[in-house]
């Protein structure tokens, strides 16, 4: 499977354009790949439309407050094959609107899929803030706004780790 791969995919990607995403569903749909494949259905799980429920509640909850944007090209995808199960991991940052340096910050936020070994069937999903930034000149009281508004997301150990990167940077 994997020659197979390897030797078919470039035909559906044409440098051309860079357009990876209709490359690659054109090679999913004429390639002849079986779509029981565990390949296939991994990839199925690497798409907008499985991270937009999450994008959903992250913008009910925090955009209506702070308004944010996607950082361009900060998408990135971590799939673990597992003994027991596959997790599909979406990374993305997002950063303020504004326009004024003094408000400035960004995050960033995972979404972890996890699926039975053949991908049958999803068993979990979590929408977690890993991390998030602020400018040199972020006004404290925006800061504040900002880690309110993101506190109910944060992953286990994230307020931890800021503390902690925090006390090394006062030494």
């Amino acid at each position: 499977m994997v020659r197979f791969i390897e030797q078919t995919l470039p035909q559906y990607l044409s440098p051309a354009t860079g357009d990876v995403a209709a490359g690659l569903r054109h090679f999913l749909l004429e390639s002849g790949l079986p779509e029981s494949a565990l390949f296939v259905q991994v990839l199925k799980a690497v798409h907008q439309e499985m991270i937009f429920p999450s994008v959903y509640a992250l913008r009910t909850s925090i955009y209506t407050q702070l308004p944010y944007k996607d950082v361009k090209g900060e998408w990135r995808v971590q799939i673990d094959v597992r003994p027991h199960d596959v997790r599909v991991s979406h990374l993305k940052w997002e950063q303020t609107q504004e326009w004024d340096a003094t408000d400035f910050f960004k995050f960033r936020w995972r979404l972890t899929l996890t699926f039975d070994r053949r991908m049958l069937q999803l068993e979990s999903a979590s929408v977690n803030v890993l991390d998030f930034e602020f400018g040199n000149v972020t006004k404290e009281e925006k800061q504040r706004v900002v880690e309110r508004a993101l506190k109910p997301w944060l992953a286990p150990g994230t307020a931890y780790k800021r503390v902690w990167l925090a006390l090394g940077a006062e030494a």
